[in-house]
């Protein structure tokens, strides 16, 4: 059985947000669009460690020249090795 984890996590310091993830997650910040109304647009904090990003296919490849199906394109999602998409972690 396979596991998979994702961490999330979020300091306010000195006035200063400071956000970390790793797996499959991302932190959102909801901005007020105008003071005076309750309207918010999302705005994101991290990036995302998921083979859908493109640098991360790069890594993959390059760490791993010897397997043509490191990274597989399947039901509209990049996929490592046709299973997960997570690749970084903690």
């Amino acid at each position: 059985m396979a596991k998979h984890s994702c961490c999330l996590a979020g300091i306010l310091c000195n006035g200063m947000l400071y956000v970390a993830n790793a797996g499959d997650s991302r932190a959102v910040l909801g901005k007020q669009v105008d003071k005076t109304e309750k309207a918010f647009m999302p705005v994101r904090l991290s990036q995302d460690h998921n083979a859908n990003n493109e640098s991360v296919r790069e890594d993959l490849i390059a760490l791993v020249p010897s397997d043509p199906n490191i990274v597989v394109f399947k039901q509209n999602i990049w996929h490592v090795r046709g299973r997960i998409q997570v690749f970084c972690a903690i």
